[in-house]
């Protein structure tokens, strides 16, 4: 693991590694990490329950395009009242989006929906982590969060991509 700090003032981590800044004070490169359990139930663990509390949500962001393009890619097996992305994305724009942590959180399990929707749509609503674009005007801890899942599912695709 290389341990030299991110700069604070940088917009970005360059792409062959992941600022974790925000969690370590490390710039890590993801091929070559693994992922470090006990930083996730320290770090990453008690910020799903401050997400949650968090009344009114979020401003929503955005997706990453390649998210954008992955979820179209996908709306043709979607059930019937599904919204498309861009409907969703339209949703979440007007209304901002709220965190819900799923029945397991120290499984990963946690999505975002637009703020105010019931329980019963969460499943055609939602949104995982690693498909919000960062933005500098978004919420810090928000940040955080969601650095990890996206640094964690390149972690994950990498690995898979090497078995």
């Amino acid at each position: 693991m290389n341990n030299e700090k991110f700069p604070p003032s940088a917009p970005q981590a360059p792409e062959t590694a992941i600022e974790v800044a925000p969690l370590s004070g490390t710039v890590v490169s993801a091929a070559e990490v693994a992922i470090d359990i006990e930083l996730y139930k320290r770090e990453i663990l008690p910020l799903t329950d401050k997400l949650a509390e968090k009344v009114g949500g979020f401003k929503f962001s955005g997706l990453t395009e390649e998210s954008i393009t992955a979820i179209q890619a996908d709306e043709e097996y979607n059930p019937p009242g599904m919204p498309s992305v861009v409907e969703l994305m339209a949703l979440c724009e007007e209304k901002g989006i709220q965190f819900v942590a799923g029945t397991d959180p120290a499984s990963g399990n946690a999505f975002f929906v637009p703020t105010g929707c019931a329980p019963d749509d969460h499943d055609y609503f939602s949104l995982r982590p690693k498909h919000l674009k960062i933005t500098e005007d978004m919420d810090p801890d928000l940040i955080r969060f969601v650095r990890f899942y996206q640094f964690y599912a390149e972690y994950a695709a990498a690995k898979k991509k090497n078995k």
